[in-house]
C-alpha cells in the first residue's frame, strides 16, 4: 500500500486485486493524538493589552520575554484565554497563545512565512532567520511567525480569535478622533472628526475596510481549515468599549465626542455582523461579547477598561489605553464558556443581516439618545 500523512489525515491507497483497482482509504485521528487542545491566535482583545495590573511585587501579568519595546505582544496571564484553559481543565503544555497586540489578519495571521520578517518587521535586523522562526514555532513565541504556522506543525483541537480591528485601523481612528484640536473647545464650531461625518472621504474609507475584512477573515478561516482540518474554529466577536451617552466622559475619553462615540459604537457592530456572517457562511462557530461589557465600559466608570486616565496617570502604556482590563477578560471568558465552544458543536450562528454594503443608518439611534434633537452629526451612517 501507498502511505502518506497530509495534515494528519492518514491516506491507504491499496490495490484490490478482485475488483483490479485501487481504494482508498482515509482515517482521521483520535481527540487524544491532537498536539495540543487549545490554541489561542488573534489580536490585542485576545492577548490581553490593557492589563495594566501589577503583582504584588509590581511586576505585570504579561508573558516574559514579549513585554519589550518593539516586542511586545502583551499577552497577559489573565487574559481570557488562560481563564478558558483553567476552566476547561486543559494541562499548561496543551494549552497555549501566540495571540499579539498590533496583529493583522493579512499578513500575521495568515501570511507568508518564508518572506515573513515578523509582527511589524521586528525581525528586520535578525542575522539568522531561519533558526528565529524555528525556535519561535518551538517556543511559542508570538510575533515571530505567521498566526496559522503554529495550526500547521501542532494541529489543535480548538482555535479562538479576534480579528480585523487593527486592519480596519480602530486604534489610528481613536488615536485621530481623540486627539485635542482648538475646536474642541470652541463650543459653536463641530469639531467632529472626518470618520464621524457622513459621506466624508474617511467615513467612507471605514465601512470598505470593514467589508473588506469579510473576505480576508474567510482565508484565514479556509487556510485553518486546510491547515488543520480537524481543529474546531471559534470566531469571538469584539466588545462595545465606550458608552454613547450625553455625559461627559472627561479625561478618560480623550476627547471623543458625542458623535465620535456613536460612530465607535457601530463600527464595532457592524465589524461583529461581518464577523457573524462570516462563521455562519464558512460553517464554525462565533461568541458574541459585544454588550459584555456594558455598565463598565468609558464613559460609564471604566472599571472594565483601561481608558486615557490611566495613562495619563503613568499606570498604563499608551498601546493599553482603550482596552479591556482583567476583570473585562474574566467576563468575556464567561460568556465563552457559556457558549460551550469546547464540547459543543451547535454554536454556529444564524445568517444574521449582514451584506457588504453602506450597512444601516444610526440617524434614528441618534435622535433617539438625544431625545429627539438633531444635528448636523445625525446625519451619521455605518
Amino acid at each position: 500500500p501507498e502511505l502518506s500523512d497530509d495534515n494528519r489525515l492518514l491516506t491507504i491507497r491499496a490495490w484490490s486485486e478482485a475488483e483490479q483497482k485501487a481504494r482508498k482509504l482515509t482515517f482521521t485521528p483520535d481527540a487524544d493524538n491532537y498536539r495540543l487542545e487549545y490554541l489561542a491566535m488573534g489580536d490585542s482583545y485576545s492577548s490581553g493589552e490593557g492589563d495594566a495590573g501589577r503583582d504584588k511585587y509590581g511586576n505585570t501579568y504579561y508573558l516574559p520575554r514579549i513585554d519589550k519595546r518593539g516586542d511586545d505582544c502583551h499577552i497577559s496571564l489573565r487574559s481570557y484565554p488562560f481563564l478558558l484553559r483553567e476552566e476547561w481543565r486543559i494541562t499548561t503544555d496543551r494549552m497555549k497563545s501566540v495571540a499579539c497586540s498590533g496583529a493583522r489578519v493579512i499578513p500575521d495571521f495568515s501570511g507568508i512565512a518564508s518572506s515573513y520578517l515578523g509582527q511589524s518587521n521586528r525581525l528586520n535586523s535578525e542575522s539568522n532567520l531561519s533558526e528565529t522562526r524555528r525556535s519561535a514555532l518551538d517556543k511559542f513565541t508570538p510575533g515571530h511567525l505567521p498566526q496559522l504556522e503554529f495550526v500547521k506543525k501542532y494541529q489543535p483541537k480548538v482555535v479562538t480569535f479576534t480579528g480585523g480591528g487593527n486592519d480596519i485601523g480602530f486604534e489610528s481612528i481613536l488615536e485621530y478622533c481623540a486627539s485635542p484640536e482648538f475646536a474642541d473647545f470652541v463650543p459653536w464650531v463641530n469639531s467632529d472628526c472626518q470618520y464621524a461625518v457622513a459621506g466624508s472621504t474617511l467615513h467612507k474609507m471605514l465601512i470598505r475596510s470593514i467589508d473588506t475584512q469579510y473576505f480576508y477573515n474567510k482565508k484565514l478561516v479556509d487556510d485553518i481549515k486546510s491547515a488543520s482540518p480537524q481543529t474546531k474554529i471559534v470566531i469571538i466577536g469584539y466588545p462595545q468599549f465606550i458608552a454613547a451617552n450625553l455625559k461627559n466622559c472627561s479625561l478618560n475619553s480623550g476627547l471623543l465626542s458625542f458623535a465620535e462615540r456613536v460612530m465607535l459604537n457601530t463600527a464595532v457592530t457592524y465589524t461583529n455582523s461581518m464577523l457573524k456572517r462570516l462563521a455562519y457562511d464558512t460553517s464554525v462557530s462565533y461568541v458574541d461579547i459585544e454588550n459584555t461589557l456594558a455598565g463598565g465600559r468609558i464613559c460609564e466608570g471604566s472599571s472594565l477598561m483601561t481608558g486615557v486616565a490611566s495613562y495619563a496617570a503613568n499606570q498604563a502604556a499608551r498601546q493599553e489605553m482603550f482596552h479591556p482590563n482583567a476583570a473585562a477578560h474574566a467576563k468575556i471568558a464567561k460568556v465563552i464558556i457559556d457558549a460551550d465552544v469546547y464540547k459543543s458543536e451547535d454554536s454556529i450562528p444564524n445568517a444574521g443581516s449582514y451584506v457588504p454594503s453602506l450597512g444601516e443608518s444610526v440617524t434614528r439611534r441618534i435622535e433617539m439618545l438625544r431625545g429627539g434633537v438633531t444635528t448636523r452629526q445625525a446625519g451619521l451612517t455605518l
